[in-house]
């Protein structure tokens, strides 16, 4: 199982909010060469990216588990019941709030510009960690007894 390609940074759930009854649907816009053009979609088909928040370098059935594991199953599922009783004005309780600012707090982490900003900060980590080991890893590259690759960067195949 490869799991979703389409990884929503807006939940459906929340998104079904502005549907219209007769066919739950909700107005979209997009910029389309030049000019903004106007649909309606189902929540399902907007609000996502592909591959947002796929892993690479992992096996096939771990690729999307940030989508289907964590924030489907963790974060959506959880919260999805809570915003029903907030439409409704029900009282929260303790449980139900936790859930509910987990999914606020979420909300921010995986937009687009946030997941490209977090994924840009760690390769700019791993390259700094690498120039930064790279005379200890030339020490021991000598004193190997083994053919090793010539810099960090290639050792981790960078």
């Amino acid at each position: 199982m490869n799991g979703p390609k389409a990884h929503h940074f807006f939940a459906q759930f929340h998104l079904g909010a502005w549907a219209e009854k007769s066919d739950g649907k909700i107005p979209t816009y997009k910029m389309q060469d030049g000019a903004i053009r106007f649909s309606r979609r189902n929540p399902k088909g907007t609000g996502f990216e592909y591959k947002l928040y796929s892993l690479e370098d992992v096996p096939p059935e771990e690729r999307e588990k940030i989508e289907t594991e964590f924030f489907n199953r963790h974060v959506d599922n959880n919260a999805a019941p809570v915003y029903q009783k907030i439409l409704a004005q029900g009282q929260l309780s303790p449980d139900e709030r936790a859930r509910w600012v987990r999914y606020l707090m979420a909300q921010r982490a995986r937009t687009p510009d946030m997941v490209k900003h977090v994924k840009d900060m760690v390769d700019r980590g791993i390259h700094e960690l690498c120039e930064e080991h790279n005379d200890r890893y030339q020490i021991a590259r000598a004193n190997s007894k083994g053919p090793l690759p010539a810099t960090v960067h290639e050792w981790f195949d960078l």
